[in-house]
């Protein structure tokens, strides 16, 4: 398993431990307007010093807090919407981006993962230097292999010769470490060979999982439209799903509702999720919240969400209306 894989695991178990412990409720409460806005109040306040690396690759900004905060507030809090779906338990598969912010609102440490990663060699390499010396202190108690502990005793030697003449010492003790190397040359080769059959085995196990299991495409949402992308990237902020090849190419998100006319009632379709309206291209369910089916719009929706002053020149972004007063 890899070093990122056991990180994330670590800060998804601190997350349940919390989350059991009702020690999150503030954080299942909050809009993606607030996870923004706590976001930019610890950058601002410098908590987040040391989190500006993995931010300014999530939001694609330069390495500075300045620079840092304009990009979070360019990139609105639709951006949070992955991270508030998972807290709130409305998708289980988390991305690499989505466990970076995550440790970040429950306050795990260590964090960021390059720091969690660097204790957690500099402990392994501490445990090794440990077991170098226990190794050392054993060889000064006297010859051995491996556990095996050469015992200080002579060998009976069971020549007739030996009868009449007096045993070596040194020889019986030589004779007898020959005998132990050569029953520990032959376990450890036994091992090996069992070892080494089950690495094959599990090698091509995998390698059938990966023909058979795994899709070999994919896409995934980027706040738009769907874009393609490998099934295993793990750097996406949205879920990462199989191909569908008439939804990554005709399914949209309409970022410019003043661009519609009367003659799209009916032939466009919308979704309205905490009271934020969005409008699509084609039919089927939320590219976000894929329990959530998109309807037809109808003259009502319409009239109330779409129409507008003809003097307006108003864009709104990602698509979202606010009801005409």
């Amino acid at each position: 398993m890899f070093e990122i894989d056991l990180y994330n695991e670590e800060v998804l178990r601190a997350f349940h431990e919390k989350k059991d412990q009702d020690k999150l409720i503030h954080l299942q409460r909050a809009t993606r307007a607030d996870l923004m806005k706590e976001c930019l109040m610890r950058l601002e306040n410098g908590e987040l010093e040391n989190d500006i690396p993995v931010l300014a690759k999530i939001f694609n900004s330069e390495g500075n807090v300045e620079s840092l905060k304009t990009a979070i507030k360019k990139a609105t809090a639709d951006k949070f919407r992955p991270i508030q779906d998972f807290i709130q338990i409305k998708t289980s598969k988390p991305t690499d981006n989505i466990i970076a912010l995550l440790a970040i609102f429950i306050d795990f440490e260590p964090r960021p993962f390059e720091q969690w990663r660097n204790i957690q060699r500099n402990k392994n390499d501490g445990e090794k230097e440990k077991e170098e010396d226990t190794g050392k202190e054993r060889k000064d108690d006297g010859p051995s292999i491996g556990k095996y502990k050469i015992p200080n005793t002579e060998i009976p030697n069971t020549d007739k010769s030996s009868l009449a003449a007096p045993t070596d010492i040194s020889t019986n003790k030589i004779n007898g470490q020959e005998i132990m190397e050569k029953e520990f040359s032959k376990k450890k080769k036994k091992q090996s060979l069992i070892f080494s059959g089950i690495g094959i085995f599990t090698t091509a196990l995998l390698i059938i999982w990966y023909m058979v299991a795994i899709p070999k495409d994919c896409m995934c949402w980027n706040g738009e439209k769907y874009i393609q992308v490998d099934c295993q990237d793990k750097t996406q902020a949205y879920q990462v799903i199989g191909l569908d090849q008439d939804r990554l190419e005709h399914f949209r998100k309409i970022t410019q509702p003043d661009s519609l006319g009367v003659k799209d009632i009916g032939n466009i379709w919308y979704s309205k999720i905490d009271n934020e309206v969005e409008f699509f291209t084609g039919p089927g369910y939320h590219p976000v919240q894929p329990n959530k089916s998109l309807k037809a719009v109808t003259r009502h929706i319409w009239d109330t969400y779409v129409r507008i002053k003809p003097d307006s020149n108003q864009h709104v972004q990602f698509g979202i209306m606010q009801k005409q007063k």
